[in-house]
């Protein structure tokens, strides 16, 4: 199945943020929501799912009510694994 990440910004990014967004994501995204990487400098929340199409990811995103800039489909290349 693809894997996509979502690309958002939020200024002035935080553990507490992050916790709320990781709660929401958690229950209106069961199972395709595989986690986040936060880049506090930049303000910028990366977060990373497991779909079958990009618009399911999108679809995902909108009922949690988490904005995002863009979601893209990337290729995992996890270590000592890549395909």
């Amino acid at each position: 199945m693809p894997t996509f990440l979502a690309e958002r910004y939020l200024a002035g990014i935080n553990r507490t943020a992050l916790r709320e967004m990781t709660n929401i994501l958690e229950q209106t995204a069961a199972g395709q929501w595989l986690g986040l990487l936060a880049l506090p400098d930049d303000d910028l929340c990366l977060s990373i799912f497991r779909a079958a199409t990009l618009g399911e990811v999108r679809h995902l995103n909108d009922r949690a009510g988490v904005g995002y800039e863009r979601i893209a489909r990337v290729i995992a290349a996890p270590r000592n694994r890549f395909p």
